[in-house]
């Protein structure tokens, strides 16, 4: 029946929201892994040559990601679930994201960790690919999705 509907009004339509639909989480760090992340800061997770286990994940139809889905990292004293994307930007601007929780949740743009975690942020991003970490933390307690949409600007989510 799934396939029948899909694409239908209902349900199974997806929404032309601008939901972040294409994520890399975070599977299993070494312990050097953990420790150079701590040591150097969050912003280590974008590293062009860090060798970090990343996976692919898709984002369900209302542009969730189950969090059950995501590890948790052994990383003292969050012991996050880290997740990361990507957004393009032809030229520097600014883009308004929407996140559906932020608490226990940290956002490191490029080689900044944002001081303050709001549920609509507008960031400036420079012209190209800019990585972006959600990092969740313990804290979120029963929190069991999350979701990022691109409320305005002209970014694009790259691919994985």
């Amino acid at each position: 029946r799934f396939l029948s509907e899909l694409g239908r009004e209902g349900s199974y339509k997806i929404k032309p929201n601008r939901y972040v639909r294409t994520w890399r989480i975070m599977g299993n760090m070494d312990k050097d892994s953990i420790d150079h992340v701590r040591h150097v800061g969050l912003h280590a997770l974008h590293e062009k040559d860090g060798k970090y286990p990343w996976l692919p994940l898709f984002a369900q139809v209302s542009g969730e990601v189950p969090l059950r889905d995501v590890q948790e990292i052994k990383m003292y004293p969050w012991f996050p679930k880290i997740l990361q994307f990507s957004l393009k930007m032809e030229s520097p601007g600014r883009v308004k994201l929407g996140l559906s929780s932020v608490k226990a949740v940290n956002l490191v743009v490029g080689d900044k960790m944002l001081q303050e975690t709001t549920p609509e942020m507008t960031i400036d991003l420079p012209a190209g690919v800019t990585p972006i970490s959600a990092v969740i933390g313990r804290d979120a307690g029963d929190q069991t999705a999350f979701r990022i949409e691109i409320l305005d600007g002209s970014a694009q989510v790259t691919g994985l």
